[in-house]
């Protein structure tokens, strides 16, 4: 797969993940080859790709109020319009935007991050 066709599955992981019925979202993201290519994997191009699919952003809101953590990244849309896209580790970053398509690119990067590395640990 090139980074096009990586982006793609990415930003529909929440869909997937729901349509397939598995246990772990980490299946699809390895199968895209994302952990190969991770650091070719832009929030922009995740932006861009998101741009031309709108309608996954309320996907990726709707799994991260689904997540049943106490730890990892998150994203909601505060009282203000805007959205919020914060790691809950102690000390964590919590980084406000007014462009939610940015604003779930960075989500949807920091989160694929996150279960890339955990598949690293556990390898």
């Amino acid at each position: 797969m090139n980074e096009t066709d990586i982006v793609e599955v990415l930003i529909g992981l929440p869909r997937s993940f729901n349509i397939s019925g598995t246990k772990s979202i980490s299946s699809p993201l390895t199968e895209s080859g994302y952990c190969d290519y991770h650091d070719r994997i832009s929030e922009l191009l995740i932006a861009c790709a998101l741009s031309q699919k709108p309608e996954l952003i309320n996907e990726w809101l709707a799994y991260s109020e689904d997540k049943r953590t106490c730890s990892g990244w998150y994203i909601k849309q505060d009282k203000s319009d805007a959205f919020i896209v914060g790691d809950l580790t102690a000390g964590g970053r919590v980084i406000e935007y007014h462009d939610k398509i940015n604003a779930c690119a960075a989500f949807i990067k920091q989160e694929a991050e996150t279960i890339r590395k955990g598949l690293t640990i556990t390898s």
